[in-house]
């Protein structure tokens, strides 16, 4: 048998379960797909069951932690890029949770705003320079 630690916590509408597995890598799955699916599968079924809406999170051997910690340090990356040279940057895209990351983490720089664009697949964030309204 495979041995896997599950931790969960809920607090208010955030439904968060961490696990620590030696089979990571077939949970994770290529570029994080695998476990994605499993985030979007929870999601939907403890949405249904409760009749409300969860911000579900599941996290295996800190993969999720360890990405958002690299997204928010590229979309700071570009945003100073943008800052400096007055032209708008596409990331790559990416699923929403990451989105919402990035979002968050540049809503407080100087003269930047970020938009999600494009459908389904294709939607990915974009960073623009925004004169101070001062």
């Amino acid at each position: 048998g495979q041995d896997v630690e599950i931790e969960s916590e809920v607090v208010k509408n955030n439904v968060n379960i961490s696990l620590n597995a030696k089979i990571n890598a077939i949970l994770i799955g290529k570029n994080g797909r695998s476990l994605q699916g499993i985030n979007t599968l929870l999601r939907q079924v403890i949405n249904s069951t409760f009749k409300r809406r969860f911000y579900v999170m599941v996290d295996i051997n800190n993969y999720k932690q360890d990405r958002y910690q690299k997204l928010k340090n590229i979309g700071r990356r570009v945003a100073k890029t943008v800052q400096r040279t007055k032209v708008a940057a596409s990331l790559d895209p990416m699923p929403n949770d990451e989105r919402r990351i990035i979002h968050k983490e540049l809503s407080g720089m100087k003269n930047i705003r970020t938009e999600s664009e494009g459908q389904g697949n294709n939607r990915h964030l974009k960073i623009f320079y925004e004169e101070s309204k001062e």
